[in-house]
């Protein structure tokens, strides 16, 4: 199991990162210039089939359910663990003030930033929304309001608890929507595990104290139009994975990813006294008896696999209407609307789920019988891709098909022609996989034509038992729909780029493209991609370290966020942002020495969250959130040697100019300051712009500064919630 998924539940995915990064920096720097192999590859045409009937889906999902099961036994029997279908139990393959004026949100609101997305008019869910005259912010297992402008009038209005761990949210109008993740007694009734001795679950979840593996993904819509007494409207509870989400106007597409429980399987073979787990060291009559019990489980599991029903392999959802008081639940779709893969892609279902804020109708979907990771949204589409090493089974694919190995799939959905449901297109495939951070903006839609940046290589933790490997490699591929084919087909392509690195940052500006590759320096590699069928490397800058996340602050000038490193043994250091000229895409160059943000030790969720980063554009400011443990005090809870939020002026004529450091210290109260006691209450998330303050927030306060005296005192400030439930852990 890789490193960040074994820190065991309530963190996202997102969460076990920073805590991961975090142990990380106190241990030992990155190192990120180990050579990775990969294996050869071969072209690959990936369409998908639309299912015809409910028979044809239970025999679909059944065939990848044998296939994995009969892997898993093949590598019990060749003693090799790890991985399997008991990999993830949750699937066989497998996240007050004054009453308020409840007009006040009709009316014209401040100016003010917004969340930092991709693409324009594509938003993203976030922790912390604002319309201006009011700031929502996710934390502590509450949806607290805040009144914010003017500024001096900032003043904490109403909490809303939200069930389950809150993952993030939108806003939209007097509507906002949130995701969160329920397990054990607050799972709802119908969606409760059955008694003990089914697959995943070692109790039946109804009592307090329960314990459940089984995950439940709830979307809740919230009416805030009375901003003191917000109510939900509708709630949404599904048996698959949230995996992210984009709004556009009144339309917000969730992107969901999971698979039921499955029936209840063997995963090791029974009434076996000797020790069984190295069968090399098995003697004749020991490997018999071994064989046998092998042979044995894989038929019952092959009877239970089979007689097993399609409700069984197909996630359900609870559709609950609060205003109508009605409760539905069903399969995520009707098998006429799912499409099924050609090649092995896992028993997992995506699922495209369409809300419509400005209608109070039931959510749309659109299913396919496969797996789904990283999302990309244009204002007409919306892009799922998945690389097979991200499925648990298809871990194995390197031993079974060869030719599937390295590459990442891609379904397309049309979700401008209705913008109540998102319509399946077709896929297709590329060479080589996503970067491991900020992998979004690795895709990007420009006329129709998707531009995606990828590396080829196997994961951390695989490895191949042949020799001879070839080292990495990175490439930028242009695919379009072909409709003789029904697939996306690449059109151009550049490959062989920087091998022996990987990629960590790729962005793209209208006709441009920029790449960041790593090993001991940072390659920035400039594309003119005008021509999609001839995209052309135009020229690229070597320098030491590396960006995660590259910034455009105009058509000729990005700003990253990165690490330098030693050009020679690639030893990476302190946290730094630069600015690079590519008004000439032969020459970029960079600027300006870099800023230095923290040092060696320090972190920032702008280094893999590209929400955590702030660009103000009207102020030439950029806000970065920082912890910094150089000053740890050492043992297993860590002193932070700072931690608040750095503002720097950022500027083409000067470069970059320390403005301030913002920190929230002054309002925790609680007992220890130490990162075990803290806990993340004085940990600046995120900052945002209304009129003239910047605002920051953490898990103890908002707090509004003057943006003419930022490093002066604060103008007002207003307190959180103490967290529900809470136990000394995460608040966010």
């Amino acid at each position: 199991m890789p490193i960040v998924d074994s820190i065991p539940l309530p963190f996202t995915k997102e969460e076990k990162v920073r805590i991961y990064l975090r142990s990380l920096l106190l241990v030992s720097m990155l190192v990120a210039c180990s050579e990775s192999k990969s294996p050869p590859t071969e072209e690959l045409t990936f369409s998908l089939t639309a299912v015809q009937s409910c028979e044809e889906l239970s025999a679909h999902l059944k065939q990848v359910a044998l296939q994995e099961m009969r892997q898993s036994i093949k590598d019990l029997r060749e003693g090799r663990y790890g991985y399997g279908i008991a990999a993830n139990e949750r699937g066989l393959a497998s996240a007050t003030a004054e009453a308020a004026d409840s007009s006040a949100g009709a009316a014209e609101a401040p100016a003010h930033s917004e969340t930092n997305t991709q693409e324009e008019g594509v938003d993203e869910a976030d922790i912390v929304k604002t319309d201006g005259n009011y700031v929502y912010v996710l934390a502590g297992g509450y949806l607290s309001i805040f009144r914010s402008f003017p500024a001096a009038e900032l003043t904490h209005v109403t909490d809303l608890p939200v069930p389950g761990y809150p993952l993030e949210m939108f806003l939209q109008g007097d509507r906002v929507v949130t995701f969160s993740r329920l397990w054990g007694e607050e799972l709802p009734a119908e969606l409760r595990p059955a008694p003990a001795g089914t697959q995943g679950d070692r109790a039946a979840c109804g009592a307090p104290g329960c314990w459940s593996g089984r995950e439940v993904t709830q979307i809740s819509v919230i009416d805030v139009s009375n901003r003191t007494q917000p109510r939900i409207l509708r709630e949404i509870a599904s048996e698959a994975n949230y995996v992210s989400s984009r709004r556009i106007a009144a339309s917000v597409h969730v992107v969901l990813n999971g698979a039921a429980a499955g029936p209840e399987l063997l995963y090791q073979p029974e009434n076996l006294e000797f020790d069984w787990y190295d069968p090399k060291r098995l003697n004749p009559l020991q490997r018999a008896r071994f064989d046998q019990a092998l042979r044995a489980m894989e038929n019952e599991n092959r009877q239970r696999i089979e007689s097993a029903p399609l409700e069984a392999y197909v996630p359900r959802t609870l559709n609950v209407d609060r205003i109508a008081g009605t409760r539905e639940l069903g399969m995520i779709a009707p098998c006429e609307q799912f499409y099924r893969s050609s090649q092995p892609d896992g028993r997992q279902v995506l699922d495209i789920m369409t809300l419509r804020l400005d209608d109070a109708g039931a959510p749309a979907h659109a299913a396919i019988a496969g797996y789904g990771a990283e999302v990309y949204a244009s204002t007409s589409s919306l892009y799922v891709a998945s690389h097979p090493f991200s499925s648990a089974w298809m871990w194995w694919g390197w031993r079974e098909g060869r030719g599937q190995d390295e590459k990442t799939r891609i379904h397309k959905f049309d979700i401008a022609s209705d913008p109540a449901r998102a319509q399946y297109r077709m896929s297709g495939a590329v060479e080589g996989h996503l970067p491991r951070s900020n992998a979004q903006f690795a895709m990007d839609e420009e006329q129709d034509h998707l531009r995606i940046a990828t590396t080829t290589e196997l994961p951390d933790g695989v490895s191949l038992p042949e020799g001879n490997i070839p080292p990495t490699a990175n490439q930028l591929a242009i695919l379009h729909e072909n409709p003789a084919t029904r697939s996306l087909e690449v059109v151009g392509r550049v490959a062989g780029l920087a091998p022996g690195e990987r990629i960590f940052s790729a962005r793209f500006v209208g006709n441009r493209g920029y790449i960041v590759t790593f090993r001991n320096v940072d390659p920035l590699f400039a594309f003119d991609l005008s021509v999609p069928s001839a995209p052309q490397l135009k020229g690229e800058l070597k320098i030491p370290g590396f960006s995660t996340y590259m910034h455009p602050i105009d058509e000729t000038h990005l700003l990253t966020i990165g690490r330098d490193a030693d050009p020679v043994s690639g030893q990476v250091g302190p946290m730094q942002l630069s600015l690079f000229d590519v008004s000439d895409l032969s020459q970029p160059r960079l600027m300006f020495t870099p800023q230095v943000v923290t040092g060696v030790n320090g972190f920032s969720e702008a280094m893999f969250n590209h929400k955590a980063f702030s660009y103000f554009a009207p102020q030439q400011l950029v806000a970065i959130p920082v912890t910094d443990y150089s000053n740890s005090a050492g043992g297993y809870c860590w002193q932070p040697g700072y931690v608040g939020l750095k503002v720097f002026r950022v500027t083409l004529e000067s470069g970059f100019q320390p403005v301030a450091d913002i920190r929230h210290n002054g309002y925790y109260t609680g007992g220890s300051q130490n990162y075990c006691g803290l806990s993340g209450w004085n940990e600046i998330r995120r900052s945002l712009t209304i009129e003239d303050h910047l605002y920051s927030i953490s898990g103890r306060a908002v707090v509004a500064s003057p943006l003419a005296n930022l490093s002066g005192p604060p103008t007002a400030s207003a307190l959180l919630p103490t967290p529900r439930n809470y136990s000394g852990g995460w608040i966010w």
